[in-house]
């Protein structure tokens, strides 16, 4: 759980407290003690990620 006095300036700052700077996006990796993401690489680089969210997208279009 992120320190409030840590969650209150990510607020004001960013307008969320998952707001992450590096990759100007919402990310739930974000949300610990001191609000700094413990990845090495950004999950919006992991290929394995990367192929899920093709694999949801197409499964998503091919519902509709």
């Amino acid at each position: 759980m992120m320190r409030e006095e840590i969650r209150k300036s990510r607020v004001a700052m960013y307008g969320s407290f998952l707001h992450c700077a590096a990759r100007n996006t919402i990310c739930s990796l974000i949300n610990n003690e001191l609000g700094i993401c413990k990845r090495e690489e950004c999950i919006l680089d992991d290929p394995e990620y990367k192929a899920l969210q093709k694999r949801i997208e197409h499964n998503r279009r091919r519902k509709y």
